[in-house]
């Protein structure tokens, strides 16, 4: 049973869309250039492709959450991959903090317990606890790099959630990835820049096509 769902041609170079999406527009797109597109969502594509029946090499697409997934498939199946393209990717860097909620929202009791330094102290403990932060992927990525599995990282210039600076953490990881930049787009540059995504991979698709004949 299929665990995915299939946008585009009916044959063609298989690509698969892990994360966030949403994928429509990203699809279509790929779609124009021949390729298939199979969505799995946010879980580890390994399970979907497997289902498939899937056995030639995969160009694997991550967006936010779905990057880390991508890249940890990526890197404990290189003999599978053609390609990982990592859209504005977490697990490079750790995103940023939220601030904490103003007195006024907190009410009078909220708003004098959290001016006391040891209640703070014991919040940030507990949060830690229950939520770590996964750790990066520096590992996984180094390891793509010696594997020789061509990488490309699309980063969105006002991301919110996945700061820019992960762009030099990758690069010092895996200096043969390729790099570019949306200038204007946040997180949610998947509905907001689905063509513009495409247009950006075209090339390096292309380019790496002919590398590849």
């Amino acid at each position: 049973m299929s665990r995915g769902r299939w946008m585009g041609p009916a044959r063609g170079p298989v690509a698969v869309a892990v994360g966030e999406g949403p994928w429509e527009a990203f699809g279509i797109g790929l779609g124009r250039l021949g390729y298939r597109l199979l969505v799995v969502g946010e879980a580890d594509p390994g399970p979907a492709l497997d289902a498939e029946g899937l056995v030639e090499d995969l160009t694997l697409v991550g967006h936010g959450r779905g990057g880390r997934l991508a890249t940890a498939y990526a890197a404990a199946r290189p003999e599978r991959m053609k390609r990982l393209v990592l859209i504005a990717p977490e697990g490079i860097a750790a995103p940023p903090r939220p601030p904490p909620p103003e007195p006024e929202s907190r009410g009078l009791v909220g708003s004098v317990m959290a001016r006391l330094p040891w209640f703070r102290w014991r919040l940030a403990a507990a949060v830690a606890l229950v939520a770590p932060p996964p750790p990066p992927q520096e590992a996984e990525h180094r390891r793509l790099g010696r594997d020789d599995v061509p990488v490309v990282a699309i980063w969105a210039g006002s991301d919110e959630v996945v700061p820019l600076r992960a762009l030099g953490d990758l690069a010092a990881w895996n200096r043969m990835a390729k790099h570019e930049v949306i200038e204007g787009a946040g997180h949610d540059l998947m509905a907001t820049h689905g063509e513009r995504l495409v247009e950006t991979l075209r090339g390096i698709l292309r380019e790496d096509e002919r590398r590849l004949d």
